[in-house]
């Protein structure tokens, strides 16, 4: 909008200044004031429209103006705005105030404002008047709606967090169990723990896991808190009383990690194949006679065998086992902590913002120089056929495997890179050698490396081939 102002400057009067402002107010009759921001200057685009209006009206109440908001105190908060902004006054007051160009609404604004201030004039009605420091009901109309933009993706935003934490949770859960393929667990509840600290529920199973190919590996006294009871009832449709929660964080309850000795089929020397949920259906099957947590629980089973009805009448179950693997991987790690550690298991997080880059692959040793240097803040290199995430194929993960491709198909192919956002330097430094793309945000950014580099599918194997590390670029 910048630009000479040609028929603007005697179309339009000026103000710079305070005392030109102050003049300006004293004019009897409408100012339409156009009010701009010295970096964009004001709305040259509409000059011809109030040139015509103002032959079409021919009112001598009618006066143009533009005003620079940088040295006017009381046009402060237009300062730094690129949007065309119209301000209506009269008698040294703000009656009415737009935004945009949009000329035919600002024709007909003028239109009806002059016409009010006419009649005021003549005394045939009284001026509404807004003070300079008051929003008008347009700015407060746009305010509440950005408001309402800025909540809504917000809540979007929280939404997606919680969704990915949610995902992020699965998946580690899902990994660990696939490390207790062959161990469940099963929970003696704090009431069927007598005074001299005996479960006598735990002596009579001990025998009865034979039924179901199992043994104890371990078993300890567990004291569960009121925030772990989430996470170990996670995955469980089981209803749980008020009253039964507080007696379960009341006292310790006694969990029995149980290990599965299958034995082989007659016709075959190795034991029946492992698989997720196998073990926890065996066992929920033989305790609750089907694989649910009913209340009541089945007739003539473990589960029923071993409730108790209390003197308000609620049915309290004596025992439990998981139902799912899911559900079993987050009781381990409330009750069994150490199994963490024992079988080395890292929980995966969230990765931080990050941006995506990509480079000609052929530049890929050039370019190697500086990954080694912010080698901590490269989340992942690759090399694919294609810029675009959403058909781009994987064709190598390391410079060994890129080489393999020869010389001219390289020249083809794209290096792609996740770069972290923790400090600036390491963006400053990769976009001095010129990238074929950078993410223009960490948000778009990280939707992209995410098409590029999708979380391995954790019901496959991992790949163990050797060399095949994403990070090895050197």
């Amino acid at each position: 909008m910048a630009g000479k102002k040609g028929v603007a400057v005697a179309l339009q009067a000026e103000i710079n200044t305070e005392e030109e402002w102050l003049k300006l107010l004293e004019r009897e009759g409408l100012v339409v004031v156009d009010v701009y921001s010295e970096w964009c200057g004001p709305c040259v685009g509409m000059v011809g429209n109030l040139k015509k209006l103002k032959l079409e009206i021919g009112s001598d109440y009618l006066h143009l103006a533009i005003a620079k908001s940088d040295g006017i105190e009381v046009l402060k908060r237009f300062r730094n705005k690129s949007e065309p902004t119209w301000m209506f006054i009269a008698g040294g007051s703000m009656v009415n105030l737009m935004f945009g160009a949009n000329a035919p609404r600002l024709m007909k604004l003028i239109a009806q404002e002059l016409e009010k201030e006419t009649k005021v004039l003549a005394g045939q009605r009284e001026r509404v008047a807004i003070p300079f420091s008051e929003l008008t009901q347009e700015e407060k109309n746009r305010m509440e709606e950005i408001k309402r933009k800025e909540d809504a993706e917000k809540e979007k935003e929280a939404r997606e967090l919680a969704d990915a934490l949610e995902d992020l949770k699965i998946r580690n859960l899902t990994r660990f169990a696939k490390l207790l393929l062959d161990k469940t667990v099963m929970v003696y509840f704090p009431h069927m723990i007598d005074e001299n600290n005996t479960c006598s529920a735990a002596f009579k199973m001990l025998a009865q896991y034979d039924q179901v190919s199992m043994a104890v590996h371990d078993q300890m006294e567990v004291q569960i808190t009121p925030e772990q009871i989430p996470e170990m009832f996670f995955d469980c449709e089981i209803k749980l009383s008020e009253n039964f929660k507080e007696a379960l964080v009341a006292k310790p309850c006694l969990a029995s990690l149980l290990m599965f000795h299958g034995a082989p089929p007659s016709d075959s020397t190795s034991p029946p194949p492992l698989y997720l949920g196998m073990v926890e259906e065996k066992l929920a099957s033989f305790v609750y006679g089907v694989m649910s947590h009913t209340e009541p629980p089945v007739a003539h089973t473990v589960a029923e065998n071993f409730q108790e009805t209390r003197e308000d009448g609620e049915l309290w179950p004596g025992l439990w086992t998981p139902l799912t693997y899911l559900s079993k991987a987050s009781a381990v790690k409330v009750l069994f902590p150490h199994t963490l550690v024992t079988l080395d298991f890292k929980e995966e997080e969230l990765p931080p913002p990050r941006y995506c880059m990509i480079f000609d692959a052929s530049r890929a040793n050039e370019i190697n120089d500086v990954i080694q240097e912010y080698n901590e803040d490269i989340l992942k290199v690759g090399f694919f056929d294609s810029m675009d995430g959403a058909v781009a194929k994987s064709v190598a993960k390391n410079m060994k495997q890129l080489e393999r491709l020869g010389a001219e198909k390289i020249k083809q192919m794209k290096m792609v890179m996740a770069l972290a956002k923790r400090t600036s330097d390491p963006l400053l430094a990769f976009s001095q050698l010129t990238p074929l793309y950078i993410s223009p945000d960490t948000k778009i950014g990280s939707k992209e490396c995410d098409m590029f580099f999708p979380p391995p599918n954790i019901f496959e194997d991992e790949d163990d081939e050797e060399g095949d590390e994403d990070l090895e670029v050197g």
